[in-house]
């Protein structure tokens, strides 16, 4: 009887958001689409930034050797050094945060030494490029840009967010799931320092580095190779798929779906405002809403 209470539960709470954000999206894209905001001429749709596929490969392997390999044999030359009491229980949790702390350091400053390597003019054209006619446009306006976006984008990644969960539910029966980012979370709220850097990771950190690689990088190479649209999609199961974690189970078939639309958005209004300042804004935007549904749901736990 709990059970089958449950999953009505979740099922009317889940059609009642599919339907309001749903009417929201489909007003909201409507209302975008009329005033011009998906419309990209065959000019507008051409390369900005020349880049190789090489190169944006390299970088990424930079990233994640920074990433993964350095705060690993740092561990393991700490744990030969330490007591091995000094990384047990609440500890482990400052462990982790210092040695993502030290890799988040090591990856900007290899990738930052590398860039200077490539061309400085196309690096300064990825982040920014000025229109030669027309309205001259602001790093603020591109910010703004990417905020408005959000409105825009948010109500869409909702819905398929929703079908995701309600198709899980309808193939496996299964009513909830755990992302990583929530368990970590939940891991570091005993420990001020380490969910605060955690915080600052995901708000700004984050969406800085993955839209300079995904959007400025893989985005440009794939579409000096293939075309915008081709690029936008390749780029964007890039970005999807790299969020893929085991322990999510099930769950990564709805969260790499629900970031492949938002990823589409995010190189949609890349190409469009040619600025890697909108994209950042509306990840960070997003990632921001984020957290706080998922600490409110922490907090009704």
């Amino acid at each position: 009887m709990n059970s089958l209470a449950a999953s009505k539960t979740f099922l009317t709470g889940h059609l009642y958001l599919l339907i309001i954000f749903a009417l929201i999206a489909f007003v909201g894209n409507t209302i975008a689409y009329r005033r011009g905001f998906f419309h990209l001429t065959k000019n507008e749709q051409r390369p900005f930034v020349i880049i190789s596929l090489f190169n944006a490969l390299v970088a990424f392997g930079i990233y994640l050797l920074a990433m993964i390999a350095i705060p690993m044999l740092l561990s393991n030359f700490a744990n030969r050094i330490f007591e091995p009491t000094l990384w047990q229980l609440d500890q482990n949790i400052k462990k982790t945060a210092l040695l993502q702390i030290i890799g988040i350091g090591c990856a900007i400053s290899a990738l930052f030494a590398y860039c200077l390597l490539l061309n400085r003019q196309e690096m300064w054209k990825m982040w920014k490029t000025y229109p030669r006619q027309g309205a001259y446009k602001t790093i603020f306006s591109d910010i703004l840009f990417g905020f408005i976006s959000w409105l825009i984008a948010f109500p869409f990644v909702v819905v398929i967010a929703q079908l995701c969960d309600l198709l899980l539910y309808s193939l496996l029966g299964i009513t909830e799931y755990e992302q990583a980012v929530v368990s970590y979370l939940k891991m570091t709220l005993n420990v001020p320092w380490v969910f605060g850097v955690t915080i600052f990771i995901i708000l700004v950190i984050a969406p800085i580095l993955e839209e300079f690689l995904f959007r400025g990088l893989l985005q440009n190479a794939f579409t000096n190779l293939f075309g915008f649209g081709k690029g936008l999609v390749i780029a964007s199961l890039c970005f999807a798929f790299f969020h893929f974690s085991p322990s999510q189970g099930a769950g990564n078939f709805s969260l790499i779906i629900t970031l492949f639309s938002l990823s589409l958005y995010l190189g949609f209004i890349y190409q469009k405002r040619k600025s890697l300042f909108a994209p950042i804004a509306l990840h960070a935007v997003f990632n921001g809403i984020s957290m706080i549904r998922i600490f409110l749901s922490l907090n009704n736990t």
